[in-house]
């Protein structure tokens, strides 16, 4: 799939045509992002994802149960733009992970719980939220488009066209693959919603 997209690309370029604005664009009516092997999946726990009449909806139950889609290709610049909706459930986080050669990126946590409201940018490899730096709020039954980008080895974070963060050295190691996480910290069930998934590879 990467080779293809970027010899379109490479075409684009030599005939003098725009480039695409995104390398990769999934939305609901396209199926499952598993299909046609554009995502790799990856759950634990009681799992599950529904494509709906407006969404893919994913649910997840049982404490530490997840659902994650995962890009595996690694590039330079990159920029993952996802739009989503958080629903009705609290005790649920999303992470949203790009990562520029493997082990460095920038990662964000937008978490809806009883102690923790908000969007959290995850710094070095750590995990816990507690020690991550909260940049946006996150409220229920609200939707939002996340944009992560790596642009010559610094991160910016743009939540709703509005840049939250800016000039974040790809030091963060939290989510190291290309990835959208749906997790649960509770009994559930508990739902998100995506709408859409969009991508930029080797470019920003």
């Amino acid at each position: 799939m990467d080779d293809i997209l970027i010899r379109r690309r490479e075409m684009a370029e030599t005939e003098g045509s725009p480039l695409p604005e995104w390398d990769v664009e999934w939305d609901y009516t396209m199926g499952l992002p598993t299909e046609d092997g554009l995502f790799s999946v990856a759950s634990s726990g009681t799992a599950s994802a529904d494509i709906e009449a407006d969404d893919l909806k994913i649910t997840v139950s049982g404490a530490n149960s997840y659902l994650r889609y995962l890009y595996d290709n690694i590039y330079t610049d990159c920029v993952l733009e996802v739009h989503i909706l958080q629903g009705g459930s609290t005790n649920l986080y999303w992470i949203f992970g790009l990562t520029a050669d493997g082990t460095n990126g920038i990662a964000i946590r937008c978490q809806y719980s009883q102690q923790y409201k908000g969007i959290y940018l995850a710094t070095g490899t750590d995990s816990t939220i507690a020690n991550m730096t909260k940049i946006g709020e996150f409220t229920l039954a609200t939707e939002y488009t996340i944009r992560l980008v790596i642009n010559n080895g610094i991160g910016s974070v743009y939540v709703n066209d509005v840049l939250l963060a800016s000039n974040v050295p790809i030091d963060v190691g939290y989510g190291q693959l290309n990835r959208i996480e749906v997790h649960s910290l509770g009994a559930g069930p508990y739902y998100g919603r995506i709408y859409s998934i969009k991508m930029k590879l080797g470019r920003s």
